[in-house]
């Protein structure tokens, strides 16, 4: 009826288009110019796409750039600019690539093609550079110039038209011959850089939510950091054992993390398992603390000796035992456990609860772990010093079930070895001074063929035993008394086994000490015998020496005193003294002489010389 209106119409109106929707097919919007024809009454219509026109094309851009405006992502970018470029251009299936390092990455796709969804990446290779060059402009290309890009992107087309800008790629494809052939490119070139723009806003948005997300982070663990700093200062400056276990607890629960607080801490230093526990020291929310007598025994006190830590994150998922039913109770709902621990020694084990599932991630785990390491270490320093000053020292007898240096050595000569200092090189190895009886020793050479004996040699005699140092190579019961503070006296051959004798001090906690050796070495516990340590004046004078001298003086003061060096004539030489630690012979001659000033200084200045 339009048509024919048109058509009576004055002849000036008869190029004017009039709109409308086409009613066939996928009723695109067209513009139609109507010229009556003066045969038989006949009209000759001229349909135009509308999308295609100058307003058209206006109109498509601008509702594009509306909703480009409102897309919050980039694949809402992406799809926004592929459906703008399908009216623009026409066609089956129009997709906005990102050019990556190694592929084209599609980032919105739109079409008539019902595939035109999910298309996947292309490898770079499979682009021409023209299709992907910068400032390219836009371009139409018959299908066989891209076969291997449109079989890698799983399209079908005969004809392909491209534009470039920066990293963003538009690829529009139709499977008619010279479907793209009278369009108009600056509509779409308009569309493809609002578009990349677009993209790179919205980049450079997620950026920067992703700076501040990780300057929040950030800040996050540097205050944790200060938590845990804070923390090992309070535990340093405990003066025992028991101020140690209360300030780790309650710092332990005074920290946050990702996940939420630490809700409940304790420390069992019992050795035996046993189903309930009596803390030495618990902190935490009073509305989610159990009562002491009653806390669950988590699964890490099941080995006392358990070297690692234990991690539960969700007790809902536990195997069902006892203790996972009470701590469910409570309202427990993820576990730490770690050991405290000092060398071999262990002092004790922290369990922390949460009522959050999952509270103790990675940076948690390590940071607890941390400060189980500190205080360990500040409780195996506090048993040190309470050593130094204690005035009677336990003799442990032992029996050795399983092969060792020194006592391979004992049971060569049939007689026993006296221990008389063990002295670590610098190279990792051990100097360990003993005495045998003269008469029984044969050639010292010998030795040296013994599995982890790296080399002996004759350094002198005392009351009338011979002194023998010997370097260790390998793991050694005496070096490892040594490195937890007690003293092996002597080694006596038994049979195929070794009993083993050695000293402690009186105030040390004994039972951590015997399960730090049985953790390491096959024996057994004889003996057990209190006896009284050395007069006070020597208490006090051994205690300042130790303050006073650094680790390397009194190493090497003790390796020359035993290997005869300050005797006359020299039993050694500062040569073979300082080849004995490890160390240089200047380097040895300087200890030497800083350690005899020292000695000198405490003996005279502050003892009144040898009164």
């Amino acid at each position: 009826e339009t048509v024919r209106e048109r058509g009576r119409a004055a002849p000036f109106r008869w190029m004017e288009p009039t709109f409308g929707t086409l009613a066939l097919g996928n009723r695109r919007p067209v513009e139609v110019a109507v010229i009556p024809l003066p045969a038989a009454e006949r009209t000759l219509c001229l349909v135009r796409d509308r999308r295609r026109s100058p307003t058209g094309a206006l109109r498509t851009l601008e509702a594009a750039v509306g909703s480009i405006r409102e897309a919050e992502t980039v694949p809402d970018v992406g799809r926004a600019v592929a459906e703008a470029a399908v009216d623009l251009a026409g066609g089956d299936v129009a997709c906005l690539y990102r050019l990556e390092e190694r592929a084209l990455r599609p980032v919105g796709v739109a079409g008539r093609d019902s595939r035109a969804s999910g298309l996947p990446a292309v490898d770079r290779a499979a682009i021409p550079d023209d299709v992907v060059r910068d400032g390219g402009g836009a371009t139409t290309r018959d299908a066989r110039a891209l076969e291997p890009f449109l079989e890698a992107a799983d399209l079908r087309a005969e004809q392909v038209f491209t534009v470039s800008v920066g990293t963003t790629v538009l690829v529009a494809t139709t499977m008619e011959p010279m479907g793209f052939d009278p369009i108009d490119p600056g509509p779409i070139e308009s569309l493809v850089e609002i578009g990349a723009l677009a993209l790179d806003e919205r980049d450079a948005a997620a950026q920067l939510r992703g700076c501040r997300s990780d300057r929040t982070s950030l800040e996050a663990t540097l205050d944790r950091l200060e938590r845990l700093g804070t923390i090992e200062r309070d535990l340093l400056e405990a003066s025992d054992r028991e101020a140690v276990y209360r300030r780790l607890c309650r710092g332990i629960t005074s920290l946050e993390f990702a996940e939420g607080s630490n809700e409940f801490a304790w420390i069992d230093v019992s050795e035996n398992v046993r189903e309930r526990v009596d803390p030495k020291a618990v902190a935490g929310d009073a509305d989610v603390r159990p009562d002491p007598l009653v806390i669950p025994r988590p699964p890490s006190a099941e080995r006392a000796s358990a070297p690692e830590s234990v991690r539960i994150d969700d007790l809902t998922e536990a195997p069902d035992e006892p203790w996972r039913e009470r701590a469910l109770e409570q309202g427990i709902r993820s576990v730490l456990s770690v050991p405290l621990r000092s060398e071999s020694f262990r002092y004790g084990t922290l369990t922390v609860y949460s009522t959050e599932p999952g509270a103790f991630d990675e940076p948690t785990r390590r940071g607890i772990e941390r400060l189980g390491d500190v205080g360990g270490a500040v409780v195996g320093a506090i048993e040190t010093r309470r050593a130094l000053r204690g005035e009677a020292v336990t003799e442990l007898e032992f029996v050795l079930r399983e092969p060792d240096p020194l006592a391979t050595i004992a049971h060569r000569i049939g007689h026993p070895l006296t221990v008389r200092s063990v002295v670590p090189r610098s190279a990792g190895d051990e100097t360990a001074f003993v005495t045998v009886p003269d008469d029984s020793l044969p050639s010292v050479d010998s030795f040296a063929e013994l599995e982890g004996i790296k080399s002996v040699r004759t350094a002198g005699t005392i009351g009338g035993d011979r002194l023998l140092e010997l370097v260790v190579d390998e793991p050694s019961v005496v070096v490892t008394v040594a490195e937890h503070g007690g003293v092996v006296r002597s080694l006596t051959p038994t049979d195929d086994r070794t009993r083993l004798v050695l000293e402690l001090s009186g105030s040390a906690d004994v039972r951590a000490f015997v399960d730090a050796l049985e953790r390491g070495w096959d024996l057994e516990l004889l003996a057990r015998r209190q006896r009284e340590q050395s007069p006070e004046n020597a208490l006090a004078l051994d205690s300042a020496l130790r303050e006073r001298l650094s680790e390397r003086q009194r190493q090497t003061l003790e390796a020359a005193y035993y290997a005869g060096f300050f005797e006359w004539p020299r039993e050694s030489t500062g040569e073979a003294v300082a080849d004995s630690l490890g160390i240089s012979q200047p380097t040895f001659s300087r200890h030497v002489r800083a350690a005899q000033a020292t000695l000198l200084s405490v003996l005279f200045e502050e003892f009144d010389g040898l009164e």
